[in-house]
């Protein structure tokens, strides 16, 4: 993981977390937590539509062995993007307009962080991650180059990770999520 991150795009909710593996943000409105030399305090917490975003601040308790951190930085703030319109039982989320609208605010976000990476994880870092993911950097492409090129992003991905658009259910649902997008503009050109 990188250490430059300012963003957390969680693909599932925190109650699912729970129950498998434990939660890794403090919870409630504000709080406090301690994991090893790191000390993670919730700032805010804002529910969307179809998302709740976690405002954090991250510091290390030794600062002197702290990879993360210089002599004298102040604590780090980092957003966490929890997505809430994804049922645990379905292959893809409710509707490809409100990936869209994580996506928007997720780079809104990054824009304002001046482009760090950003951090997408999901319960087995494949499936859900991977549709995120394939969107993204197909809509990337789509801006830059102006053209679709959704089989060779999707194959691309595989190859470094098999699991990812494991189904043509989550291909189509990656159709219908571009499709939405370009819906959104008049011509091909008009992109922010």
């Amino acid at each position: 993981m990188t250490h430059k991150t300012h963003h957390i795009k969680s693909l599932f909710k925190s109650s699912e977390v729970v129950q498998s593996m434990g939660e890794y943000i403090p919870n409630g409105e504000k709080g406090k937590a301690t994991y090893g030399p790191f000390i993670l305090e919730v700032k805010d917490k804002a529910e969307m539509d179809n998302f709740t975003v976690t405002t954090v601040d991250l510091a290390c308790k030794n600062k002197p062995h702290c990879f993360l951190f210089q002599k004298k930085q102040a604590p780090r703030t980092l957003k966490r993007f929890e997505f809430k319109s994804w049922p645990q039982n379905l292959a893809v989320p409710d509707s490809p307009a409100s990936v869209l609208h994580l996506m928007d605010a997720v780079l809104a976000w990054q824009r304002q962080t001046k482009n760090p990476p950003i951090v997408v994880h999901c319960m087995n870092g494949a499936e859900r991650s991977g549709l995120f993911c394939t969107i993204c950097h197909v809509i990337d492409r789509l801006k830059i180059q102006q053209e679709v090129h959704l089989m060779e992003t999707v194959m691309l991905l595989k190859a470094i990770r098999q699991q990812l658009v494991h189904s043509e259910e989550q291909y189509v649902f990656c159709h219908e999520a571009i499709r939405g997008f370009l819906d959104e503009f008049n011509t091909y050109s008009n992109f922010t």
